[in-house]
């Protein structure tokens, strides 16, 4: 007659009876040897039953783990850019002393070099492209500028009052800064309005994060009033 599979056979039972079962180490039923699980309790045999959690929810938290591996540096670059954010405005314009006094402060999160004022020339009509025709039949109108430097375009070169200046400007700080205009090695500053005729003022700048250098504009220039300044 065939073994019946159903059925144990007498070695296996012998090696049963030699090595016998052990019990859950939470209902304490007896389990067979070497069990990781409990099938009746359903509670790990091994060091994951300190942790007190299931099979799903432990998968779960593997996978977790594994989604903020990712998530975190793209969350990371997501942060403001590291970049100076430079600002400029003129607090006194001094003709007759031949100085004016600059406020610069740095609102961004790096630091950068002031290197000092300039005068930009402001593009006028005269100065845009026009058509042939046009430059044919027109006429230059008569200057209206003055005998100063200025209308003569001896523009000034600014020196600092002091020498030894710290030209670096940290974030979130602000610096007031005073400079003399030089034409041939004399004071010499024509008035804020003959200036802002044809010049807009402008701060020369070097950002750490760039090795090129940015010309920032004067926030308050075209509506400074001379008569106002201290």
């Amino acid at each position: 007659m065939a073994d019946n599979p159903s059925r144990e056979s007498s070695n296996e039972i012998a090696e049963k009876a030699k090595h016998p079962g052990s019990r859950c180490v939470t209902c304490r039923e007896k389990i067979e040897r070497g069990a990781k699980i409990c099938i009746r309790c359903n509670q790990f045999q091994d060091w994951r039953r300190f942790f007190g959690l299931s099979s799903t929810i432990l998968s779960l938290l593997v996978a977790l783990v594994s989604v903020l591996s990712i998530a975190i540096p793209a969350v990371l670059n997501v942060r403001p850019p590291q970049k100076s954010d430079i600002h400029c405005s003129l607090l006194e314009w001094n003709a007759e002393g031949g100085n004016f006094k600059l406020a610069v402060s740095n609102k961004g999160n790096r630091a950068a070099v002031v290197k000092g004022p300039m005068l930009a020339r402001k593009q006028t009509e005269r100065d845009k492209p026009a058509d042939r025709d046009q430059k044919k039949t027109s006429k230059r109108p008569a200057s209206t500028e003055s005998n100063s430097a200025i209308a003569e375009n001896k523009l000034p070169l600014f020196h600092p009052e002091k020498d030894d200046w710290d030209q670096v400007l940290e974030p979130q700080s602000y610096r007031v800064l005073m400079f003399w205009a030089d034409v041939g090695g004399s004071r010499n500053l024509a008035s804020i309005d003959e200036v802002r005729q044809h010049y807009s003022l402008r701060v020369l700048v070097f950002p750490f994060e760039s090795s090129t250098g940015t010309e920032i504009p004067c926030d308050n220039w075209e509506t400074f009033n001379e008569m106002s300044s201290p």
